[in-house]
């Protein structure tokens, strides 16, 4: 099932950067912190004249893939913790210059979350934790960004996403 997740993100990140880097004179690129729910996360964006591409991170997990064994419970004696998500949860966008001007440019994006989602029980008698299931969540998202160029060269962008929450970042023009 994991190969199988990879190879979708893989494919999907490789069309949304062919679809944003095509026909573009020139590019900004766009790096910038996020927050959701109180976590912290990043982004990185690849900007063309109209099209483009961010791909951003939430370091919110309840566990790392370390902290679980990747099997069930091999006995009885174990207390459910419930459903938790593994690792980071990542976000893959096209972007779309809605309304631009030399004032300040309004972006529109939509895409795709990962992330994995298992039922977590801690074995009574080890202490250890295990992954009960597994379940790869892939559900849409949608963001929308503002940005303000400072010279020419750098700018500020300040957005809010679906998943990745309130972000602020700068934007270099190469």
């Amino acid at each position: 099932m994991r190969s199988s997740l990879r190879l979708i993100r893989a494919s999907l990140l490789a069309a949304f950067v062919a679809l944003a880097i095509s026909g573009t004179a020139a590019a900004d690129l766009w790096v910038g912190g996020a927050e959701a729910d109180g976590e912290g996360g990043a982004y990185i964006g690849l900007m063309g004249d109209d099209l483009g591409l961010i791909i951003g991170a939430v370091f919110n997990s309840d566990y790392s893939d370390s902290d679980v064994r990747d099997y069930p419970v091999p006995h009885y004696d174990y207390t459910n913790l419930g459903k938790k998500r593994i690792g980071s949860l990542v976000s893959l966008d096209l972007a779309y210059r809605l309304i631009p001007s030399r004032y300040g440019s309004l972006w529109i994006a939509g895409g795709v979350t990962f992330y994995e989602e298992s039922e977590i029980a801690r074995s009574n008698i080890t202490g250890w934790l295990y992954k009960q299931n597994e379940d790869n969540v892939i559900r849409p998202d949608a963001g929308i960004y503002y940005e303000l160029p400072i010279s020419e060269s750098v700018g500020l962008v300040a957005g809010a996403h679906t998943e990745l929450g309130g972000n602020l970042g700068l934007s270099f023009r190469y």
